[in-house]
């Protein structure tokens, strides 16, 4: 079933959980989302549903109240994906309301059109820009895409499709001027800089934030989706994996 919506008036409840960096957001019409991060180092099974019941609280809003749901859907962590998917798909299923699916990528990528993400970036290499997420995938892989910015939109635009990948073979196949952020850039920046040099550039180092994707981030992405009639009936949720779940699981960390 495919949900559509006339205005644009709404709650929406964001939730980001692909990474160790999750996150919550509450998404209230044209308003500056309200977020909320998880506890560190704790499970997102432990802490993600203190987490809305917290930012719901602060809002003086509760989950009845909600319009709809957003969610990441992958790829990232399979624990976290499968956290975030569960939690959303009870909440919607629990109260009938709708939720918009979210590539983790896109949300990550998306950062890239935030103010002053871009930091040296020459105003001239802009329009030429490709944007590229990097999330760690574990053994050595990296989950990617290219991405072209609209910013006139605010949007960016998927090229060929997301993959799990090697950085170095990823890496190859691009031609400068590239943008990278991601957990993965951490792990991967130099043969990324060995391979494309001065073409290369990441987010300013007083903005690690912009190196995960964040609830917010989620949340405007779904606003823009639910308006176009993207929301969907939670039951219709499915998670992006690019590895068997088991893999996932038990694989070593990167580096």
């Amino acid at each position: 079933m495919i949900f559509t919506f006339m205005g644009y008036r709404m709650r929406l409840l964001a939730v980001e959980t692909s990474t160790p960096a999750g996150s919550v957001a509450l998404i209230q019409d044209d308003a500056e989302p309200r977020v909320r991060r998880l506890e560190p180092g704790r499970p997102q099974t432990e802490t993600l549903l203190v987490a809305i019941d917290r930012l719901l609280t602060d809002c003086g809003c509760t989950v009845r109240a909600l319009d709809g749901f957003a969610v990441a859907v992958g790829p990232g962590a399979f624990i976290g994906v499968r956290v975030g998917i569960a939690t959303v798909k009870g909440l919607a299923m629990g109260t009938d309301k709708p939720v918009v699916p979210v590539s983790t990528l896109e949300a990550l990528a998306i950062r890239a059109l935030e103010p002053d993400a871009l930091g040296d970036v020459p105003a001239h290499l802009i329009p030429q820009l490709t944007i590229c997420p990097l999330i760690d995938a574990r053994r050595g892989e990296v989950y990617a895409a290219c991405y072209r910015p609209d910013r006139e939109r605010g949007v960016v635009i998927r090229e060929g499709e997301e993959m799990l990948t090697s950085p170095t073979v990823f890496v190859e196949r691009l031609t400068g001027p590239v943008f990278f952020l991601g957990d993965g850039v951490s792990l991967h920046r130099p043969a990324i800089v060995k391979q494309l040099g001065s073409q290369a550039f990441f987010p300013p180092s007083d903005r690690p934030e912009l190196m995960v994707p964040s609830a917010a981030a989620v949340g405007r992405l779904a606003r823009r989706r639910w308006t176009e009639g993207g929301a969907v009936d939670p039951g219709e949720l499915t998670a992006v994996y690019f590895r068997p779940a088991v893999e996932q699981a038990a694989g070593p960390r990167s580096g």
